[in-house]
């Protein structure tokens, strides 16, 4: 499988040049370029300065960028699941990859923001998926805003440990599997969670600033709802007194 997407879109150009499809391709490839391309590596070369023609040939091969990412993440869902010991539904690797990713039952987690207040609710659903032994059963994980922040923090802590390992170690107290005390990295993450206002106290910079910028954020909406306030107000005078 191609490494790269441009590479894969001109393997599949020129496997497609014995089908029905033949002669539209010729034409893009002739009158597109200065030279028609011999080869899939000629023609890769040549598309990575001509994204238009790019569009133009994944429109007819149906070989789009989102298909090829696809097919990658494919590959790394299944040695995943092998390595963590997820049982999965036999897929054939020849198959289209809409029909593998149908087939494998694909999972995906997701987290929702909320700063602080999600990044610890999101932290209570890993621990009891990890309990559970649920975890390993996802295949992806999207988050926004503060779950994204537990999201990167649980993606730093599973590259450096693996995910075995921290699997373990998310398993909370007092539970019979769990590590028997709070992990080094769960203390670092509950250490700087203030991550606003890392600097706390009356005096400091970081305190003054959120006060400053809540006042600004308020002030700036009263503005606007006293203005659409006055303005209805006023409309009935307008449209009565000449």
């Amino acid at each position: 499988m191609p490494a790269d997407y441009v590479s894969g879109l001109a393997e599949e150009t020129f496997r497609q040049m014995v089908t029905s499809k033949a002669p539209l391709l010729e034409s893009i490839l002739t009158s597109s370029l200065e030279t028609r391309p011999p080869d899939a590596p000629s023609l890769a070369a040549a598309l990575q300065r001509r994204p238009d023609i790019q569009a133009q040939l994944a429109s007819i091969t149906g070989c789009t960028p989102s298909l090829w990412v696809l097919e990658h993440e494919l590959h790394q869902v299944e040695a995943r699941r092998a390595k963590v010991g997820v049982a999965q539904l036999p897929a054939e690797s020849t198959a289209h990859p809409y029909k593998r990713a149908a087939t494998l039952g694909l999972m995906g987690l997701c987290f929702s923001g909320g700063g602080i207040r999600s990044a610890t609710f999101n932290l209570g659903i890993l621990q009891g998926l990890a309990e559970l032994k649920l975890l390993r059963c996802f295949d992806y994980l999207s988050t926004v805003s503060g779950g994204g922040y537990i999201h990167q923090w649980f993606a730093a802590w599973s590259k450096r440990q693996g995910f075995e390992e921290v699997e373990k170690l998310l398993i909370p107290l007092p539970e019979e599997d769990s590590p028997g005390t709070h992990p080094e990295a769960l203390r670092w993450l509950r250490r700087y969670s203030n991550y606003l206002t890392p600097q706390t106290g009356v005096l400091s910079a970081d305190t003054w600033v959120v006060i400053a910028t809540w006042l600004r954020n308020a002030l700036l909406n009263q503005i606007t709802l006293i203005s659409v306030l006055f303005f209805l107000v006023r409309l009935p005078h307008r449209l009565t007194f000449p």
